[in-house]
């Protein structure tokens, strides 16, 4: 038997977040038939999604500056790790040494902070993972029967990530390989010591070099920072093509202000595209999108002006402007005003579909009205009145 209770819908985010926070695991049940198509028994009701500390998504949940990773260890013939953030949809991997397996496994720890990990392997085979996950407050699920995978982490990952959301996971990106050719692997020990990210005793971001370093206008930003300063290039042509743009953005003293200006504006993209991809977005992210999109163009065209370098070159090659989603949103969701306090998301006009259907309720509501003052005039019967309920439908009501 498990833990039982029901929340407002409306503030699912809220609760999520607390019972989350304390260690839990929760699973949302919703009914899968409206009430009135059930005529004996109980309203059928199923499992929609497992929320755990790895798989949260909900923006009130998660720290913006973080990311929140999931990692699978999978131990066997040839041991792995694949980690990714289900609310950016970065996906990694990195295969482990069978010699040195303990201390390959914590400097990935150190590496990424990982809220939960996902394993195939028994508590009495590798007690000592378990142990170092659980000093740091870290989640451990082992596999369980339902979830079919092949040999590797990435496998049994999305396994784990199939059977907790129950749908398909398509916002993942491309599989990136970890390679120790191109970035500097720091141990556990340094990444520890050098306060990279979070200082040694009080382990707060302020006061480490993040802390110090982090002027990022957008979490996505500093996200990546994150990342840049655990993961040091070693490639010198790599080293020189970012360095090239950190000085023409250094020498640019308008067009890196102006950029700045625009990226105010910008919210966490990454996170709304995935809510979006897995069917969670509220009319506050899509209007997020919106502007968020609206100074694409803009920040697009600072940007040509300083193509002669290769990297920056190359960075703006791959925005899309995304004027297409802009106007879709512009013409079809509706502003926080009174007409969406009323329910309506959709702007009328829209979808001709939708019109009718609310032209429909509006006439049929006038008309139980115009019902109410002909029946007054006709019986006399002053304190009369139409009414409705879920029970009975429509009916006259005499107090």
């Amino acid at each position: 038997r498990a833990p039982m209770c029901g929340v407002p819908f409306h503030a699912l985010d809220s609760y999520l977040a607390q019972l989350v926070s304390a260690g839990y695991k929760v699973a949302i049940a919703e009914q899968m038939a409206e009430p009135a198509s059930v005529t004996k028994g109980l309203v059928p009701r199923d499992v929609i999604r497992v929320v755990t500390p790895g798989t949260v998504t909900g923006s009130g949940v998660l720290d913006e500056k973080t990311n929140n990773y999931i990692l699978a260890a999978y131990f066997g013939a040839r041991p792995d790790v694949a980690w990714c953030d289900l609310s950016t949809g970065e996906f990694k991997a990195k295969s482990l040494s069978a010699e040195a397996l303990q201390d390959e496994m914590a400097d990935v720890l150190a590496l990424i902070g990982p809220s939960e990990i996902v394993t195939n392997a028994e508590r009495c085979e590798q007690e000592w993972m378990w142990e170092d996950a659980e000093s740091s407050g870290i989640m451990v699920t082992q596999a369980n029967s339902r979830m079919s995978f092949e040999e590797g982490a990435p496998s049994l990952l999305m396994a784990y990530l199939r059977d907790t959301q129950k749908q398909d996971i398509n916002h993942l990106g491309r599989l990136r390989v970890l390679d120790d050719a191109t970035s500097m692997r720091l141990d556990h020990a340094t990444l520890r010591n050098l306060e990279l990210t979070e200082t040694l005793f009080g382990k707060q971001t302020a006061g480490s070099l993040v802390g110090v370093l982090d002027k990022c206008k957008t979490a996505m930003g500093s996200r990546r920072l994150r990342q840049w300063v655990k993961e040091p290039l070693t490639d010198k042509s790599l080293i020189d093509e970012r360095l090239d743009a950190v000085e023409k953005l250094s020498d640019e003293v308008f067009a890196r202000n102006n950029l700045r200006a625009l990226m105010v504006g910008i919210y966490d993209l990454e996170r709304l595209v995935s809510r979006i991809s897995l069917g969670r977005a509220s009319v506050r992210d899509m209007l997020a999108l919106k502007q968020s999109t609206a100074v694409l163009p803009d920040i697009k065209a600072e940007l040509e002006g300083m193509e002669d370098v290769e990297y920056i070159r190359r960075l703006n090659s791959t925005i899309d402007d995304c004027q297409d989603i802009y106007e879709l949103i512009e013409a079809s969701v509706a502003d926080p005003s009174e007409e969406q306090r009323a329910g309506r998301v959709i702007k009328a006009g829209f979808s001709d579909e939708l019109d009718a259907v609310r032209d429909s309720v509006q006439d049929s509501l006038e008309w139980l009205d115009n019902l109410a003052a002909t029946e007054k005039a006709r019986t006399g019967i002053k304190n009369l009145r139409t009414g409705n309920n879920k029970v009975f439908g429509y009916y006259i009501e005499v107090p």
